[in-house]
């Protein structure tokens, strides 16, 4: 369940960066230091759920392939509804 918010914060974080403008017309690997946050909170979610000593510590079990089929598409949902409410926007103007 934790991964999920997280999945979702970083497609909004990846969305956020323009009230109008798209995520891709915005750049969407201008933001280095966003990238680099990103790529930290990845690298620790990760970390927490594959490495066995973290797994330990957090009482956390291995995603399996199934569980991200289902968590990317889900957690992507928050980015495409937010790319559809800028292009209506952009279109009213």
């Amino acid at each position: 369940l934790e991964f999920r918010r997280v999945f979702f914060q970083i497609f909004n974080a990846l969305n956020c960066r323009s009230e109008v403008k798209s995520a891709f017309q915005s750049g969407l690997f201008s933001n280095k230091a966003l990238l680099w946050s990103i790529g930290g909170c990845l690298f620790g979610q990760l970390a927490m759920i594959y490495l066995p000593f973290m797994r330990f510590i957090f009482d956390t079990e291995p995603l399996s392939v199934a569980d991200w089929m289902l968590i990317l598409p889900l957690t992507s949902t928050v980015w495409i509804i937010e790319e559809g409410i800028k292009f209506v926007v952009r279109s009213n103007k």
